[in-house]
């Protein structure tokens, strides 16, 4: 058993706490609960003392409300972490001298893109000859959605990243200290 087994036993009645648990501050919000309980600050204690207790959930959802800013700090550092991790992995891919390692981003976009626009044109085929409906039931059948999600939730991301990259570039990012992306140009012309 792991402090990520006690939050998930706890998330019901105290979200916070839960959510809390299954990240890096895990160790000392499950402290926190060994001395409500009174026992050692091990997840096996801590289950043992939440599931022999008929209020436990009551006590953990007080314990939640007295310390709700920290447990709210807790959650949003362990975010905040991830976050970052994430963003530093995607600018060593952004530097990488490897295409493949700086391209693969891009290159799921236009495939996504490619695959979309194939579906898009076989059912406007279809449409065009009289059996659209019949078409269009057919292959959104035949598709699985998790085909489509994994798929689109790996491009809203990856896009939304280099939007927000190509945003700061545009803002001078690119060009040192330029506001914008036509004082940019304008400067870079002048020399």
């Amino acid at each position: 058993m792991n402090w990520g087994d006690i939050g998930n036993l706890v998330s019901k009645a105290a979200p916070l706490v839960g959510t809390a648990l299954l990240g890096p501050a895990g160790g000392a919000i499950g402290a926190g609960l060994a001395s409500l309980f009174g026992v050692e600050p091990e997840p096996d204690k801590i289950a043992q003392a939440i599931n022999s207790d008929p209020d436990a959930l009551v006590k953990i959802r007080k314990f939640e409300i007295e310390n709700q800013t920290d447990l709210a700090k807790a959650v949003i550092q362990s975010a905040t972490a991830d976050i970052k991790a994430v963003n530093e992995t995607m600018q060593t891919e952004a530097k990488s001298d490897d295409w493949w390692v700086s391209g693969w981003r891009p290159y799921w976009g236009f495939a996504s893109a490619t695959a979309w626009a194939f579906l898009a044109a076989c059912l406007g085929v279809a449409i065009l000859k009289g059996d659209g409906v019949g078409i269009a039931l057919s292959v959104f059948n035949a598709v699985p959605e998790t085909f489509w999600l994994i798929p689109l939730a790996v491009l809203g991301i990856a896009s939304w990243h280099r939007g927000h990259e190509k945003r700061a570039r545009a803002e001078g990012g690119a060009w040192g200290n330029a506001n914008s992306l036509v004082n940019g140009v304008i400067k870079k012309i002048k020399g």
